[in-house]
């Protein structure tokens, strides 16, 4: 196999390039004794020594012993063995240290500690060098075999590390006879140096199995040439498996550097090559395809995932990685959530008639149980075990079989699975690790976390809130509810591809289950769109295992039935709104709402048609303020099909309709159309409402009281892409 990953740099936005020598190290240091210990996730101690080994017998690079200690503290949820930490001195902290340190981190499967480097700075000297370590070298107390690194001056020359988040880019698999494939190799960080005659490219980057790989490069440029304009070919790095090229472009100023992996793997004689198509330039942001591995969450997707949570007393949940999907070593993929006693339950499922195999068993089970006695849920992500005919169902069944037995229950589990559709699922595997989610099973935040990454498929962060509570009849009592769900794609109303589950530890009725997780659904994951797309799988359950005791819910007369619907209908808004924030290829938080309608189920259909249209959501990305669009699906959303009788639509009058954007940050609303009449927009104005992450349409219909909320995002090109490339 040949492989090339190509990217261009804007060299005066990415790389600082300024005289100096640089390219050959003047000595080399051993790092001792490396050791980190941990106190659980609140805090890490760094200990180890520095000193000299020689060297080139430059004195800049030598040094006594030097003794580093130094704690790094959890910050935002991120666990302190997973932080990443600048300038730190030596000692502690003390800002005239000798020795400043920065480490960086990278894991590998989601539950493992990652694997560290780390950057050691004299700044008395000017020098640096950088020590990698394995996870497992350096971790839990283990001493770390010495490690010996060049020492480079930092006097000469200037370094800029590009960021992360501007560096993915999609890999694709060409070849005569089979579809792309493709994978994701994301550059971490880049550092270019150059002197009088020559220039060094250091870089780190990420394969598609996630291993972390560090190149460094070096070339001389020809003879009177200037290497800031310099170009070099096919430079072999890590082991030789891989080799760099750097081709300077003088039209732009700028730089493509080509990675090339070479392994074998003939396809009819012809080699397989993969190339990499460029999403991005070093200075515009794209997101990856698919969900990020080991827990690496876009910048912008961070605020949304919460670093503690309330759990409902008596649930646990797991999630562990499988492989369903072929490739997959690294992402969790089957998750369980377990009650450890009985629990009233109750499902919504979609109304798509090919109904995945899954929600046929889970329906059937909920039926045959009364909604009583459910233990839990095992979800698998990967494979959508939908339109797989008999052998679908059998695996789904054996799935909750399987689960069953590790819980010591009864026909008590009911089944999930999202992904592909009509392919089998791997079911032998699933089988042999449910009694291995079964083991992971806890009732920490990180355990919900996981089962909350376990179901995700092109998802970019995981979906998981938690609240508490209290019923009138039990005001002294502290009631929990927590959640997680899944969707990015083929997301509409009654239910589209998500998932989710719901468990509380409120004592609720069977019988009063089904209707009050409905009520809840229609308003909130019946209330979101993506793409207009239904799908085969989708499912919201919910469990209540009543583990907190107080009085039973039994009747929907009730104050405590009403006071728990209204937790349970704004908890499940919430949730749904997180599926709409991580829309494939989204970039718009988008409400629309309807107004002033002669009847709720017109309102209704009218913000679904206005969130659906493909020209509403693209002139969205485009910021373009196009109200014509808006009232033209207004316009059509309630009218028959062609060749069915015309029907009267009392809920539209034109001549008292009005359209606004109403921006998010408090601002007034901007008035597009009044009472049928166009407004003269402020077109600068508009261009600031639509930059918003989060903004609103507001339709008035002026014929009634009536209204509903929808709530959607735009489509950009990303989500033309990614779900071209979907099934691979």
């Amino acid at each position: 196999m040949h492989a090339i990953l190509l990217f261009t740099l804007v060299l005066w936005t990415t790389v600082a390039v300024v005289s100096g020598t640089m390219l050959h190290p003047v000595g080399d240091w051993v790092l001792s004794g490396g050791q980190i210990v941990c106190i659980g996730e609140a805090s890490c101690d760094y200990y180890f020594v520095i000193s000299s080994s020689g060297g080139s017998g430059n004195s800049t690079a030598k040094t006594t012993q030097h003794r580093c200690h130094f704690q790094v503290e959890s910050e935002d949820g991120v666990p302190a063995d997973a932080m990443q930490f600048q300038d730190i001195g030596c000692d502690g902290g003390v800002t005239n240290d000798t020795f400043r340190v920065n480490g960086s981190w990278q894991k590998k499967e989601e539950g493992d500690r990652p694997d560290i480097v780390l950057c050691i700075t004299n700044v008395v000297d000017r020098v640096w060098a950088f020590f990698g370590f394995d996870d497992w070298e350096i971790q839990d107390g283990r001493v770390a075999d010495n490690k010996t690194s060049p020492v480079y001056p930092v006097g000469k020359f200037e370094k800029r590390q590009l960021q992360p988040r501007k560096m993915d880019w999609v890999m694709r698999k060409h070849t005569s006879t089979s579809a792309p494939d493709q994978c994701i190799w994301s550059i971490q960080w880049l550092n270019r140096y150059v002197d009088n005659s020559s220039m060094k490219v250091h870089f780190s980057f990420l394969d598609e199995y996630r291993t972390q790989h560090i190149c460094t490069v070096s070339a001389s440029a020809p003879a009177g040439a200037d290497p800031k304009t310099s170009s070099f070919y096919q430079h072999k790095c890590d082991k030789n498996d891989w080799s760099v090229s750097w081709g300077y472009q003088a039209a732009s100023d700028a730089a493509v550097l080509t990675l090339h992996k070479f392994s074998s793997g003939p396809i009819s004689g012809q080699l397989k090559w993969r190339q990499c198509t460029q999403l991005a330039s070093g200075t515009v942001a794209r997101r990856g395809y698919s969900a990020p591995v080991g827990g690496s969450i876009p910048a912008g997707k961070k605020k949304y995932v919460p670093s503690n949570g309330a759990y409902p007393r008596g649930f646990r949940a797991s999630g562990i990685v499988v492989g369903v999907k072929p490739g997959n070593t690294t992402k969790p993929d089957l998750a369980l959530i377990a009650s450890d006693g009985p629990c009233a339950a109750a499902a919504v499922f979609t109304k798509n008639k090919f109904q995945a195999a899954p929600v046929t068993f889970s329906r059937a089970l909920l039926k045959e149980r009364q909604n009583a006695g459910l233990r839990g849920v095992v979800i698998n992500s990967g494979c959508a075990n939908a339109v797989t005919g008999r052998g679908g169902l059998e695996d789904a069944e054996a799935m909750a079989r399987e689960a069953d037995r590790s819980l010591g229950a009864e026909r008590g589990t009911i089944a999930m699975s999202t992904g592909v559709i009509g392919q089998r699922l791997p079911i032998k595997k699933i089988l042999d690790n449910i009694p291995k989610a079964h083991e992971a099973l806890g009732d920490s935040h990180k355990h919900w976390l996981t089962a909350a990454w376990a179901i995700c498929t092109t998802d970019t962060f995981p979906k998981l809130i938690s609240k508490k509570f209290s019923l009138p009849s039990s005001p002294s009592i502290e009631y929990r509810i927590a959640g997680t769900t899944k969707g990015a794609g083929m997301i509409h109303p009654n239910m589209a591809t998500l998932l989710g589950v719901i468990a509380t530890d409120v004592p609720i009725s069977p019988a009063v289950m089904p209707s009050v997780l409905k009520h809840a659904v229609d308003r909130s994951f019946n209330s979101i769109t993506i793409d207009g797309d239904t799908s085969t799988n989708d499912t919201v359950a919910l469990l209540a295992n009543g583990a907190a005791g107080g009085q039973e819910v039994v009747s929907e007369g009730s104050a405590d039935f009403a006071a728990f619907r209204d937790v349970l209908t704004e908890f499940a808004t919430d949730l749904a709104k997180l599926i709409v924030r991580d829309g494939e290829g989204a970039t718009k938080f988008v409400t629309i709402r309807v107004t002033e309608s002669s009847s709720e189920a017109g309102a209704r259909r009218i913000a679904s048609t206005i969130a659906r249209s493909p020209l509403v959501k693209t002139a969205l990305y485009g910021k373009d303020a196009n109200w014509g669009r808006i009232l033209c699906a207004t316009g059509y959303s309630l009218v028959t099909e062609p060749g069915a009788p015309e029907n009267e639509v009392a809920e539209i009058a034109p001549e008292r309709t009005s359209v606004s954007f109403v921006p998010t940050d408090g601002s007034p609303e901007l008035k597009l159309l009044v009472n049928g009449e166009p407004e003269q927009v402020d077109e600068a104005r508009a261009a600031e409402i639509l930059e918003l992450e989060d903004l609103e349409i507001l339709v008035r219909l002026g014929t009634g009281k009536e209204e509903a909320t929808y709530w959607t995002c735009d489509y950009s090109h990303e989500y033309i892409t990614i779900n071209g490339d979907y099934r691979t």
